[in-house]
């Protein structure tokens, strides 16, 4: 049905999640321009007449070479990769969901992949998705074949490098997974000196509506001050009220919640999900840090969304219903908010508040990992 509703015969399917679609379909893989056009037209990038839209390119160089080897195969490479990236987040979603033993949990995990975030994500088929998953697939199998996954998904896109310090720390022996990530240095290290064109050329996502972080709450907590009381707030102080927000939003969740806080980190810590929930928890607050991601990057929340929804609805251990509340507001409305009239305008708003809540877990459960480890006996 996805499939279809992306090709356009259900065109009202992508009106319920309230975003702008851009036709033809799969949009960001469209900016990718042939190696010959890119050597006459792009050098240094700018307005890029390659793509319909007529954006710059902002990918990394391996981009070019990997759709041109697609066309030397007689191949369209923005379908091929495209729709290739939906099969493949289908296929990992499929495994997930038959793993799990509740109804209940399949019917969130199916939930959070179907809002509009994500859906917004395959509808531009954008490159995140293909970057998930070989993040999903680093915290897997051998630490050599780790580290070539987070080498790969640097040289994809260079943020990637933050994923591999959670990793890293995760990582009993630690010497594989560096070896892995030098393996493919070329790469990364070929899209790191690109990092200034590919930053220069790259939208500010945050003067967007779709999007989050510190730029994006800042924005987005003005247009609202505008809108109901008529005040136009300099930045400063937009960003000044927005820190000052996230501190007593925290302040308050850990004053009124610190026995529950304890009981569902100690849950978490003694599970298997927790390496998961630790490493794109630290992602999501680095991509919120770096003042605006587009909304359709909080594909990297919704395992943390997922794990800890999941604790908080079937935990054995008695929660506060004020507890669950605010995890319900903080890792579900992100999700959801978009549905709402004026919900993309709300949605930065939304996110922000996750991340003192985030911080807070994120805390207890090193917290009490790092109690679990100095009870194991020495001799």
């Amino acid at each position: 049905m996805l499939i279809l509703s992306l090709n356009g015969y259900l065109d009202f399917f992508l009106d319920i999640f309230r975003f702008n679609r851009m036709t033809p379909i799969f949009a960001d893989l469209r900016t990718v321009p042939t190696a010959e056009f890119y050597a006459a037209n792009l050098t240094p990038r700018g307005a890029n007449s390659f793509d319909p839209w007529g954006r710059a390119f902002n990918y990394p160089e391996i981009w070019i070479f990997l759709f041109d080897f697609l066309r030397a195969l007689w191949l369209d490479p923005v379908l091929v990769v495209g729709y290739g990236q939906i099969l493949a987040l289908a296929g990992a979603a499929l495994m997930t969901v038959r793993r799990l033993e509740r109804a209940g949990e399949r019917w969130l995990l199916t939930a959070l992949l179907c809002s509009p975030p994500i859906v917004l994500l395959l509808e531009r088929g954008n490159s995140d998705t293909l970057i998930f998953l070989l993040c999903l697939l680093s915290l897997r199998g051998h630490s050599v074949g780790r580290g070539i996954a987070v080498g790969l998904a640097a040289a994809l896109k260079l943020y990637p490098l933050v994923w591999f310090l959670p990793l890293l720390a995760l990582t009993g022996k630690r010497a594989p997974l560096v070896l892995g990530l030098s393996l493919t240095a070329p790469l990364w290290g070929w899209t790191l000196l690109q990092s200034t064109a590919i930053l220069t050329a790259t939208p500010h996502s945050g003067d967007g509506s779709t999007a989050f972080g510190l730029r994006a709450t800042r924005n987005s907590l003005g247009w609202w001050a505008e809108h109901l009381y008529g005040i136009t707030l300099p930045s400063p102080v937009l960003l000044a009220g927005s820190l000052v927000s996230l501190f007593l939003i925290g302040l308050v969740f850990y004053a009124f919640n610190r026995r529950d806080i304890t009981q569902i980190t100690d849950d978490i810590a003694a599970s298997s999900r927790w390496p998961l929930l630790l490493a794109f928890g630290f992602l999501h607050l680095a991509l919120f840090c770096a003042a605006s991601s587009w909304a359709y990057r909080l594909i990297f929340f919704a395992p943390v969304a997922f794990s800890i929804l999941r604790f908080s609805l079937w935990t054995t251990k008695p929660l506060g219903p004020w507890f669950r509340a605010f995890l319900g507001a903080a890792f579900g409305l992100p999700f959801v908010v978009p549905f709402l009239p004026y919900g993309w305008m709300l949605f930065s708003l939304a996110v922000s508040l996750s991340i003192p809540i985030l911080v807070i877990l994120l805390g207890g459960l090193i917290w009490q990992r790092q109690s679990a480890v100095s009870k194991i006996p020495t001799f």
